[in-house]
């Protein structure tokens, strides 16, 4: 934690860094622009087991299982490896929904789904669809459905029951479990969705009161001969050294051409490049909410 007086304690286990570490490596970028996909679903199969087998067998991880726990906060994003520790600490657990709406842990949970209108997450489609749209994202949600089901199956609970023996129930059956949904979303900015009372929208839960910018940031979008500016960031899943130099041109044209400034998330030697227009400035990391 940053603050010294934090309640939290954050331990990082050492051996599911590495597992993470090495699966971050990927390259996210490169096959979607072939227009192909980045990994396969046995990569997505072989990482689950790594990171979950490497929590449990983690010393780090030990002291956990001794300490009085009273309530679970799960990710909602594939939470089936954490889920049977609400059944060996006998507490009640919630899901936080950092990033989208996880319809299979929603239909555990007794929400219905409504394939006509809830557009898969990994799609382009809106809640507008005509009848091919919606019977093809309706084959995505089973799709998925069917791919968590194999991956708890076949690879979630032989790490639960070598952990925590064969009397451990089911993980879908733990799952059904869930006290409460907190969904990072709002319905002015998302597609219509029926939600039971069990789910509450939180969105903007981590905003704080904004802080001033660094100074030299500050004066580069507010002093520039452009107003406003852009922020651009691919996350940490798409390295920068991943830019194919064709994309890398095309990038630097059309931030050339806005009237605004640019702040560009992108590492790259010398933190400039020789060809980069002056409404952009480039940042290993940049402060942001």
């Amino acid at each position: 934690p940053q603050e010294t007086d934090s309640p939290v304690e954050e331990v990082t286990p050492r051996k599911v860094e590495e597992a993470v570490i090495s699966y971050s490596k990927l390259d996210m970028l490169g096959p979607k622009l072939r227009g192909e996909m980045p990994f396969r679903l046995s990569h997505i199969f072989d990482y689950v087991y790594t990171v979950c087998d490497a929590f449990y067998t983690d010393p780090a991880t030990q002291p956990l299982l001794t300490e009085k726990v009273d309530l679970l906060v799960l990710d909602g994003a594939f939470p089936e490896c954490m889920l049977p520790l609400a059944h060996y600490f006998h507490v009640p657990f919630i899901y936080l929904n950092t990033v989208a709406f996880y319809s299979y842990q929603f239909s555990l949970a007794g929400n219905p789904t409504m394939y006509s209108t809830t557009p898969f997450f990994d799609s382009y489609h809106t809640d507008r669809m005509t009848f091919w749209e919606r019977s093809f994202n309706g084959i995505l949600h089973v799709l998925a459905r069917g791919v968590v089901l194999f991956m708890n199956k076949f690879y979630m609970e032989p790490i639960v029951r070598k952990h925590f023996g064969t009397d451990i129930p089911s993980i879908d059956s733990i799952g059904r479990n869930v006290s409460l949904i907190l969904q990072n979303g709002h319905h002015s900015v998302t597609h219509p969705r029926p939600f039971l009372p069990s789910v509450v929208e939180i969105a903007c839960i981590h905003c704080k009161e904004p802080k001033p910018l660094p100074k030299d940031l500050e004066e580069f979008v507010t002093g520039g001969h452009r107003k406003g500016f852009v922020f651009v960031s691919f996350g940490t899943s798409v390295h920068s050294s991943q830019f194919p130099e064709r994309l890398r041109l095309l990038m630097i044209e059309a931030f050339s051409k806005l009237p605004y400034q640019v702040l560009w998330k992108f590492v790259i030697e010398g933190d400039t490049m020789p060809d980069l227009p002056d409404n952009v400035r480039l940042g290993r990391w940049l402060p942001q909410q």
